[in-house]
């Protein structure tokens, strides 16, 4: 148990090694060896992590952020031949080291409980880091857009991930309903986890829906479309680190 426990960590440290060079070295970045290296690298740093503690405890920091940095992972490698001389990679980059340093953080693990293996429970919470990591490969390509300038594709890509990440959020929480419904005879009083919920999903219909005519500049509607998006990945992260 303990042995898996230290492989995580070692994993963990190797990442942020790995996601700080990504940053600090463009050329890195646009390697397909590296993106491939660093998929595998958090498919080792999750498996040791369920290998400790069992596949139920899905709510917590480890598994939000491996597969929310996994998810992250097999966007940019697939979009990466395209990429080539875009700032995505490295904003990308930057989203794996915040995933990785968060993942460092200790936390208590839960006890077993019917409830938490339960499959509604079980999608509901996996919900929530493939929306994470859908959300921070839009953000990258919003960085790129930032920084370079007008890029189409990287554009119509970015809100395409960001509106997959709504879904599947959405997703999430209907079956989180239900779960709450199963488990405890309601669904939105039980908690105040739903209603929190409910509004990081208001963000994401803020970001997808704001109007485009609003704004004078093209740059002016990107920060309206991107500032949502950075709310929710912070309430995500954050709400996983004080909880």
């Amino acid at each position: 148990m303990t042995t898996m426990l230290t492989f995580y960590y070692i994993l963990a440290f190797m990442n942020v090694f790995m996601a700080g060079m990504l940053v600090l070295n463009n050329t890195f970045a646009t390697k397909k060896a590296v993106w491939y290296l660093l998929t595998v690298l958090w498919i080792l740093q999750v498996f040791c992590y369920f290998s400790h503690v069992g596949y139920y405890p899905l709510s917590g920091i480890a598994p939000t952020c491996t597969i929310a940095a996994l998810t992250l992972c097999l966007c940019q490698s697939l979009s990466l031949t395209r990429d080539v001389g875009s700032k995505r990679p490295f904003f990308s980059g930057m989203g794996l080291l915040v995933l990785a340093v968060v993942s460092l953080v200790p936390e208590n693990v839960p006890h077993n409980s019917f409830m938490m293996s339960y499959l509604f429970a079980i999608l509901f919470f996996l919900s929530r880091p493939f929306s994470l990591g859908l959300t921070l490969y839009a953000l990258a390509g919003m960085g790129h857009l930032f920084r370079e300038g007008a890029d189409n594709r990287i554009y119509r890509t970015s809100k395409d991930a960001a509106f997959l990440a709504s879904i599947i959020f959405l997703g999430g929480e209907i079956v989180g309903c239900y779960w709450g419904f199963m488990g405890w005879g309601t669904t939105w009083r039980w908690s105040g986890n739903f209603q929190f919920s409910a509004m990081l999903f208001v963000l994401y219909m803020v970001s997808l829906h704001v109007p485009a005519t609003l704004f004078r500049s093209r740059k002016g509607y990107n920060m309206a479309f991107s500032a949502p998006l950075v709310c929710v990945v912070f309430c995500m992260l954050i709400s996983k680190v004080i909880s």
